[in-house]
């Protein structure tokens, strides 16, 4: 699914929120707003979020900016691009 593109260390990169906030923000609100998807090698799946839902949820932070929108749309647009190959 492409609609699920971000990770957490994307979106850790580009909020420089700490690994706590991040970890709350992903599983408090909407715990079934992800997907996850395993490496071709198998092993624990890594949960991807739709950046719409991310964004909704990072704006709720009062140290949330536009820069960290910015990175994060281009973290998703990276990985659109990634995928269609």
């Amino acid at each position: 699914m492409i609609q699920f593109t971000l990770g957490m260390a994307d979106i850790l990169h580009a909020t420089g929120f700490g690994i706590f906030r991040t970890r709350s923000l992903m599983n408090r609100p909407y715990p079934l707003t992800f997907t996850k998807r395993h490496g071709p090698k198998g092993g624990n799946a890594t949960r991807f979020y739709r950046l719409s839902d991310i964004l909704a949820r990072c704006r709720q932070y009062r140290r949330f900016t536009e820069e960290m929108a910015q990175q994060l749309m281009a973290a998703d647009a990276a990985h659109r691009k990634e995928n269609k190959k």
